[in-house]
């Protein structure tokens, strides 16, 4: 549970870095083959959940392979390639609005499953 309070803290610290660097400028439809916001805030959220059930294997951040399959079968649920969702980053990470916009929906999704995932604990918990 401390890991994925950790997340939280320093995804906010990076929401408030990306918000003090952002530019105007940045609304609007996104280019074809970028995949859209809601989208990739899904994959994204799946994403860091995937990282944090392989953190919490005991499988550490340096196991490369594993991450790599486990980001892979994400993007494959998704039905998006690697390259379309590298591109994709790559240009949110250029406009730093819609980058931190979509950041704070993931904590906002990764919150909400949290709390789903901590009542049903407590429901199995209960005599």
């Amino acid at each position: 549970m401390n890991i994925r309070k950790g997340f939280v803290v320093i995804m906010a610290i990076l929401l408030s870095a990306f918000f003090s660097c952002s530019r105007s400028g940045d609304e609007g439809a996104v280019p074809q083959g970028i995949i859209v916001p809601d989208s990739m805030v899904q994959i994204l959220t799946d994403i860091h959940i995937a990282e944090s059930r392989l953190l919490l294997s005991g499988a550490g951040q340096d196991a490369v392979l594993p991450k790599k399959a486990y980001i892979h079968e994400v993007l494959v649920n998704h039905g998006v390639d690697s390259a379309a969702f590298y591109n994709s980053f790559i240009y949110y990470t250029d406009h730093p609005h819609r980058f931190a916009a979509m950041y704070e929906e993931v904590i906002n999704e990764i919150s909400k499953k949290q709390a789903e995932a901590n009542k049903s604990e407590a429901k199995d918990s209960i005599p």
